[in-house]
């Protein structure tokens, strides 16, 4: 379990090897992901997703660089663990 502060910005976070995998359990997060990968088709892109209690979500990434930000008034948390 993870928490972050109203505007507190958490990352850039990779694994080479294992896979992130997490849900925001209060608040509300926007999570960025950034595919670093040279030999990938999406390769550059950036894409953001915003999880919490006005959108529930399971997120599972492999071999990105993530990042997460509060957009919630008040303390947000979400829990993680890896493969």
């Amino acid at each position: 379990m993870t928490t972050a502060y109203p505007g507190v910005v958490k990352g850039w976070h990779y694994h080479k090897k294992q896979a992130d995998n997490m849900a925001v359990v209060k608040g509300m997060m926007k999570i960025v992901l950034y595919d670093g990968r040279k030999d990938s088709a999406t390769f550059g892109e950036i894409n953001e997703i915003f999880a919490g209690c006005h959108n529930l979500l399971w997120c599972i990434f492999q071999l990105l660089f993530t990042m997460v930000s509060n957009v919630f008034p008040r303390r947000s948390y979400s829990n993680q663990y890896t493969d």
